[in-house]
């Protein structure tokens, strides 16, 4: 960038390369006060505000009310790119989302058995156990979906491919809200019986077994969607 481009156009960028690049400030952290940011970057308090404002707009950091500013869980990618919460047929939504799903997460969970680091493997085997749990207390079904996807983003993460990585929680984001309209409709238990595949993917996962992962990856999404097609 060079003198001619506005100062809060520099000052964000330099803001970004602390997040991307340097990696000072992660997802879901919390940036210093604005003095304290200014001083750091010696600029004044109103064009700090300028380039913060460039920033929220570009979905890299939220404004949190009465407590301050955030860098976004996935920096830079907006909610719902895609328009997909705009579609009103929620139910054929969820079966194009599925479709979609096919395709991407077996080869997903193929590639995390062969890169996923000892920690992050231990993380899903978490994720797994907590969704199943949730998913089985009667008050907790919500809490269920939120675990379910965080286990499916976990091993997207797990397969070192940035695109994969940042692909699989737009489409969880854009689709939070049909999984719900589709898990309201007495679909319990068909969720329920679903939701143990997770324990057994995280166990191929941790066994580094693509084959096995990638199986029972298709075995589980391919249930989901029977069910929600043969249940519209």
């Amino acid at each position: 960038m060079d003198a001619y481009t506005p100062l809060p156009k520099r000052i964000a960028e330099t803001i970004s390369k602390m997040i991307f690049i340097e990696k000072k400030y992660l997802p879901g952290e919390k940036l210093p006060n604005e003095r304290t940011l200014a001083a750091e970057l010696n600029v004044s308090r109103n064009s700090l505000r300028e380039a913060l404002k460039l920033l929220v707009a570009d979905h890299i950091l939220e404004v949190k009310r009465s407590s301050g500013v955030f860098v976004c869980e996935n920096p830079g990618i907006s909610t719902d790119p895609l328009g997909l919460n705009f579609i009103a047929d929620k139910s054929d939504l969820l079966n194009k989302w599925l479709e979609v799903r096919l395709l991407l997460e077996p080869h997903s969970a193929r590639f995390a058995a062969q890169r996923a680091t000892d920690e992050e493997l231990e993380n899903i085997e978490l994720l797994a156990h907590i969704c199943y749990e949730k998913i089985h207390q009667d008050d907790s079904l919500s809490d269920g979906i939120y675990f379910d996807t965080k286990f499916h983003e976990a091993i997207a993460n797990a397969t070192h491919n940035e695109i994969i990585s940042k692909i699989t929680p737009i489409l969880s984001n854009s689709f939070h809200d049909s999984v719900l309209i589709a898990s309201a409709k007495d679909y319990k238990e068909e969720l329920k019986n679903n939701m143990e595949f997770h324990v057994e993917i995280a166990k191929f996962l941790k066994m580094r077994d693509g084959d096995g992962a990638e199986l029972s990856m298709r075995v589980h999404l391919m249930n989901a969607f029977r069910f929600y097609k043969n249940n519209q």
